[in-house]
């Protein structure tokens, strides 16, 4: 006759499920999910039968999971934070082109048209100093991340996609340097164009580099509500 309990995962055996994950799956958040889904299943089959070993429910719920199981889950997630992290940072660019920031927006554009229309090798002195300035930054931001994972041992999906995301900025290089194949004075339509796109360019630089990893706490912390905990545990 089998008989029923409420019968948990103690630490020692969660401890077991966080090992084996941990090879699989690199993000720290990734596995304390997987964790608990696998403690949950193992204590669901204990609900049934109290005589059933943990190491075979655990086996078990290995089988669910398959070959390419733990990978599968691992991409969903990246893909599910990823378009959130998207959608924070054209929330951010969105704010400067609405009231009253978008006054500023528009004066500096019309400033940018005003420099590659009339004084392009002054804007190209600027452009190189830009580029420089962006590399140095990024850089830093690279060496801070660096230490802000040796401090918390762990590596969570938003965090990387915070600290890493300002490393595609790199291409702002690409719609910069093409003044250099530009005539001295240009005018119409292509100016305008370049004179946006360099102002939007530039936003989304400060935003990904400079003000989501200022606020990365913040947003961390909405993601994982108990991400202080996770670091700490």
């Amino acid at each position: 006759m089998h008989t029923t309990t409420n019968k948990k995962v103690n630490q020692e055996q969660l401890a077991v499920l966080h090992d084996f994950v941990a090879k699989h799956v690199q993000y720290y958040d990734v596995q304390s999910e997987l964790v608990d889904h696998m403690a949950n299943g193992i204590e669901a089959v204990w609900q049934e039968d109290t005589a059933v070993s943990f190491n075979e429910a655990f086996r078990n719920e290995i089988k669910k999971f398959g070959v390419s199981g733990f990978r599968r889950i691992a991409e969903e997630r990246e893909i599910a934070l990823k378009k959130r992290y998207n959608k924070i940072i054209f929330k951010h660019l969105l704010s400067f082109f609405k009231l009253p920031r978008i006054i500023g927006s528009l004066l500096a554009m019309y400033a940018v048209f005003l420099l590659f229309t009339n004084y392009s090798e002054v804007l190209l002195g600027v452009t190189n100093k830009i580029i420089v300035a962006v590399i140095s930054i990024m850089i830093g931001l690279m060496l801070f991340k660096k230490y802000r994972q040796q401090k918390s041992g762990r590596k969570f999906i938003f965090k990387e996609y915070i600290f890493n995301y300002g490393v595609s900025s790199i291409f702002i290089q690409i719609p910069l340097n093409l003044i250099i194949f530009s005539p001295r004075s240009v005018g119409g339509y292509y100016a305008a164009a370049y004179s946006v796109l360099f102002v939007v360019l530039l936003l989304y630089l400060y935003i990904v580099v400079v003000y989501i990893p200022k606020n990365a706490d913040k947003y961390l912390n909405e993601v994982y509500p108990a991400y202080e905990l996770m670091q700490q545990a």
